[in-house]
This record gives structure tokens, C-alpha cells and sequence, in this order.
């Protein structure tokens, strides 16, 4: 569906596709939806209260769990960290967070936060900001494409209504 409007004054005329409409439209419509979504990742990050202690931990093993995704077996590994609680018990947990094994190898130590309620109670410090960095990255390539949306559908409608 094409809509013929004048053009610029001259006489000429210019066909205004509705797709165009579709396109930007989608860009700030998408925008906005990315922009959303990167906010509630970012939110993630929140449930490690702040009064959890920051320690040091060992990755002393992997475990592994079977993923199907579409037809294919894959493997994730997810890190198996032993550390010292507060209490100087010493407690395992296993990573919430799958990580590349290349960058915890077995033996090396990784920052953690440990509850001071629940020593048993941890997690890798590094996923905490992982989170936050992905949340920040979505909400502001969602709030650039919903501007770039915005923006292109006001100047599309300036030019043509003119």
C-alpha cells in the first residue's frame, strides 16, 4: 500500500512505502523492548545483598549438565568453588552461572560473596558484574535504536506532511 503525496512543493511526486512505517516503527518499538529487558538483567544483579562478605575461593572441579538445544547434546559447565566461610569452616558451592572452562581453570582462585547469615550461601563475584555489564549493554543499545527509531519516524513525517 503506497500513499502519493506531494514533494517538497515542486509538482513531483513521492510514493511513501508503508514499510517504512514498519521499519522505523519496529526500530523504536524494539528499542524500547531491548531497553525493557536490560533493565529487568540489570535487576538480577540486586539479589546479592550488599552486606555479603567478598573472599577468595578455588574452582576444584566442573559439573557438567546436558543441554538439548534444537536436536544437539551440548555440555555446560558449571564451576564448583570450595572456600574458607567466615565462620573458617570450609564449604563448596556449586556456580549458578556456566562459565567457558578456559577462563576458571581448576586450581584458580575467584573472588566470591559469601552471606554472613548463611556461609554456605555464595556466588562468584565475577557473575554478579557480568549481569550488571549485560543489563547496562542491553537497556543502552535498546534506548539507541528506539532514539534512532523515534528520531527517523519524526523526520519521515516532517518530510512528508510538508
Amino acid at each position: 500500500m503506497n500513499v502519493r503525496r506531494d514533494f517538497l512543493g515542486y509538482g513531483d511526486s513521492m510514493e511513501i512505502p508503508v514499510v517504512m512505517w514498519l521499519v522505523f516503527g519496529g526500530f523504536a518499538v524494539g528499542g524500547v523492548c531491548l531497553a525493557v529487558q536490560g533493565w529487568r538483567i540489570g535487576r538480577q544483579s540486586v539479589k546479592t545483598p550488599g552486606n555479603w562478605l567478598p573472599t577468595q575461593g578455588v574452582v576444584v572441579r566442573y559439573h557438567w549438565k546436558n543441554v538439548a538445544r534444537t536436536g544437539n547434546r551440548d555440555q555446560l559447565a558449571f564451576p564448583v568453588v570450595q572456600y574458607a566461610g567466615p565462620d573458617g569452616r570450609h564449604y563448596e558451592f556449586i556456580s549458578d552461572v556456566t562459565i567457558d572452562t578456559g577462563i576458571y581453570r581448576t586450581g584458580k582462585q575467584v573472588g566470591i560473596l559469601v552471606d554472613p547469615r548463611a556461609p554456605g550461601n555464595a556466588r562468584l563475584a565475577s557473575a554478579d558484574a557480568t549481569v550488571k555489564t549485560t543489563g547496562c549493554l542491553f537497556g543502552v543499545l535498546g534506548c539507541g535504536l528506539a532514539g534512532i527509531g523515534l528520531v527517523a519516524t519524526a523526520i519521515f513525517l516532517f518530510v512528508v506532511t510538508r
